[in-house]
């Protein structure tokens, strides 16, 4: 990458840390949600793969010999449960999203690697859906 650059010129990557969390709820580390995400996590890290890259960018970055790297954590909710305008909509828009992805992103890695069963990984996702559709459960993650 660094040598496609000509001096002064610039890179912008965007990733998500898939750590669920909430600023307002101390029962965050209780719901499946929370559960869910931490579990496909372990289980991405025990295959030898990096499931949260967002955080470490600025790292690899600057360590790739880059100079004048600027990060910045941009907080997504999952829902439209933020007061913002802006970040409400946002938060509709991650929730369908995340919804729409769910059993892609999870059905794998939870049967294959995690050896639970289908049904298992459904009743989980079932609860998981149940909770992010919740407007009291203020979750969200980072890009």
């Amino acid at each position: 990458m660094k040598r496609n650059l000509r001096p002064g010129g610039w890179a912008e990557f965007q990733d998500y840390d898939i750590t669920v969390y909430s600023d307002d709820d101390p029962k965050q580390p209780e719901c499946e949600t929370y559960k869910w995400a931490k579990t496909l996590i372990k289980l991405v890290e025990s295959m030898g793969r990096e499931p949260a890259p967002g955080p470490k960018l600025e790292k690899w970055m600057r360590d790739a010999g880059f100079v004048n790297v600027k990060a910045k954590k941009i907080k997504l909710p999952i829902g439209p449960w933020a007061k913002d305008a802006r970040l409400k909509e946002l938060g509709t828009c991650n929730l369908i999203q995340t919804l729409n992805g769910l059993e892609a992103f999870s059905l794998r890695i939870l049967c294959d690697v995690g050896k639970m069963s289908e049904e298992e990984v459904h009743v989980l996702l079932s609860q998981v859906r149940k909770e992010m559709k919740n407007p009291k459960m203020h979750q969200m993650y980072d890009l």
